[in-house]
Order: structure tokens, then sequence, then C-alpha cells
């Protein structure tokens, strides 16, 4: 595909590629992504599959993206997992985290759902307000603390915060 050109042009570059993916395809196309040259290949998950099958509009999703990176990991691709922390998966990230070392993920970047896309249709009911990031943030603190996967929060999560080195580095100091 057109995708594999292009990773192959920024690599020639002298570029680092990685690819963000909802892992739909991953498996399917795991060789193909193994030997793109790729730094690290991130895959989406919202939440257990009740929760990133509805956010996803697509039955199955859940199991088809961890049947992604599985296949990758055993291919020897270095692979993140993705969230996009809404109202739907606020309070879930404590499972999201098994799931993702279940399969053999190391790393998870945390992000907020952007009001966008799908999202924006259901900005108020979605998309967190600032009396939500407390919330957030004390529970990624707890994330970051158990180990076992490095978690590092994204966009403005723990801006401006007593924990915003923790959540921007993912390493307690």
């Amino acid at each position: 595909g057109d995708w594999q050109e292009i990773a192959a042009a920024v690599r020639e570059a002298g570029i680092e590629a990685e690819l963000m993916t909802n892992g739909l395809l991953a498996e399917a196309q795991a060789d193909a992504i193994a030997g793109a040259g790729l730094a690290s290949v991130s895959v989406s998950v919202d939440g257990p599959a009740d929760v990133h099958d509805r956010l996803r509009a697509a039955p199955g999703a859940l199991d088809r993206a961890l049947a992604g990176a599985r296949a990758l990991v055993g291919l020897g691709v270095r692979v993140g997992g993705v969230t996009q922390v809404s109202r739907a998966n606020l309070g879930k990230l404590a499972e999201v985290r098994w799931i993702l070392i279940a399969a053999g993920i190391q790393g998870w970047q945390v992000q907020l759902t952007l009001p966008g896309g799908r999202a924006g249709d259901l900005e108020d009911s979605m998309c967190l307000g600032p009396a939500d990031m407390p919330a957030l943030e004390a529970e990624l603190v707890g994330l970051v603390g158990m180990g076992g996967i490095f978690v590092q929060a994204a966009d403005t999560i723990g801006w401006m915060s007593r924990h915003e080195p923790l959540l921007r580095t993912g390493t307690p100091r």
C-alpha cells in the first residue's frame, strides 16, 4: 500500500517513522508492518471490549487490535498502546493497563478525547472537562507507580500540576 512507500521514503531521508493504528488490519498486515522498518507501532485500546468496540463503532475491534498487537510483538516490533480517555472509559484505566500488559505491550500513552469527528457530536457527554482532571491525574499517578508498563500522559493532562514531571516522563523520581 501507499503507507509502505511513504515509510520507506521517510526512512531513506533519515527520519524515524512510527505508525499509529486502530489495529483492525494489523494482524493481517503484521509481516508488512514488521518489514517496514518502523521505529514503533501504536495500537488504540480505549477500554475493555464492550467500551472499546462501542467507541470504535466496530464489533470485535478490541480483539482484532490485540491480535494485531500480539502478532507484531511476536515479530519483534516495538508496540505501544494509546488510550483516548473520555467519560466512557474513565475509571476503567486499570483494566486497560492489564489488557495492554497481557498483550505484551510495554508502553502506554493516555490522552484526552477531543471534540472532533464522532466525539464532537457528543462533546458534552463524552469529553472530560476541567473538573474531571484532578481525578484522572490521580488515577494516572497511581498507574505509573504500579510499574509493569511505561505510562505517559499526553495533551494537557497534569499540565502545570505538581505531577506534571511524572506524567510527562512516566518515571517516578
